[in-house]
């Protein structure tokens, strides 16, 4: 099966509080690549925040990085344009954010429920997650 996995930035894989990316994030990435899994990354920002992402990850990890103002379903539909992808996965620390919008775009949601965000909760069935994690490395139970 061909899978996309979109990876959320902040919060999600590199944490703005500790300006270092998430624990086992690095690991993931490079496991996932390994087993052929194609990943792009979504991040709301300006293009210094692509100068971080670089820093921390080899260039090559990501077939797609997107620079937003604002996650929207056309925003991930985008990203599967040509409709390669039998499988598309978006991975998010927000409900109302990734995961509500990711939802709206017809994609398989997984919520990391964990730091600032946590308490979050779905107020409708569109904010409803696929999969709920608390820690990265629950990801590959759901692959």
């Amino acid at each position: 099966m061909n899978t996309l996995i979109i990876f959320d930035w902040n919060r999600t894989l590199y944490n703005p509080d500790t300006d270092n990316l998430e624990q086992g994030a690095f690991a993931l990435i490079q496991r996932l690549k390994r087993e052929g899994y194609n990943l792009a990354l979504v991040s709301m920002g300006s293009p210094e925040r692509l100068e971080s992402i670089e820093a921390m990850l080899p260039q090559d990890c990501f077939e797609n990085i997107v620079l937003t103002d604002r996650k929207t379903p056309e925003l991930f539909r985008s990203m599967n344009l040509e409709g390669n992808y039998d499988r598309v996965i978006v991975v998010g620390d927000r409900i109302q954010s990734e995961i509500v919008s990711a939802n709206r775009a017809g994609y398989e949601t997984v919520w990391l429920k964990t730091g600032k965000f946590q308490n979050e909760s779905p107020a409708a069935k569109e904010e409803i997650p696929n999969h709920t994690i608390a820690q990265l490395s629950e990801l590959t139970e759901i692959l």
